[in-house]
């Protein structure tokens, strides 16, 4: 992501601290995490669909090198 692209998808996110993050390998897919994993589509900025589950923040995020598979890991199980 860069210039515009990345600018569009960052003023369309809440304020919220993300501690991480991964975009998927055809670059369409960003995840974001502060205990929570966001969705975002690329270029849009629309957010997606929010994963709950970790109870910490702190959480990474990595996905599969085919793009069909998000795993994240935090210190909290």
């Amino acid at each position: 992501l860069e210039g515009d692209r990345l600018k569009t998808v960052f003023t369309r996110l809440d304020t919220k601290a993300y501690g991480g993050g991964a975009l998927s390998p055809d670059g369409r897919l960003l995840a974001l995490s502060a205990g929570d994993i966001t969705l975002v589509e690329v270029p849009s900025g629309n957010t997606i669909g929010v994963l709950r589950g970790h109870t910490r923040k702190g959480v990474l995020v990595a996905f599969s090198p085919d793009g069909r598979t998000l795993a994240s890991m935090a210190d909290d199980r």
